[in-house]
């Protein structure tokens, strides 16, 4: 079950690695993982996987005019 402290947590681990800091760690589905600048992508991956499951979801399909 996804929560806001895991949508935090990853949220924090992606800060840390954008400010310089060379690994960040958090707990995914009970087991600790670490992230590099080198697989960022796969933490805002894992960011927007988190957010689609909270509905948090920030993108939209695009806007459709009808006349």
């Amino acid at each position: 079950m996804v929560t806001m402290t895991d949508l935090t947590e990853a949220r924090r681990a992606l800060h840390e690695l954008a400010i310089g800091k060379r690994v960040a760690t958090i707990m995914k589905d009970g087991r600790r993982v670490e992230y590099s600048s080198i697989n960022i992508g796969d933490l805002k991956k894992y960011i927007k996987e988190l957010e689609d499951a909270l509905g948090l979801s920030k993108r939209r399909g695009p806007a459709r005019f009808f006349l």
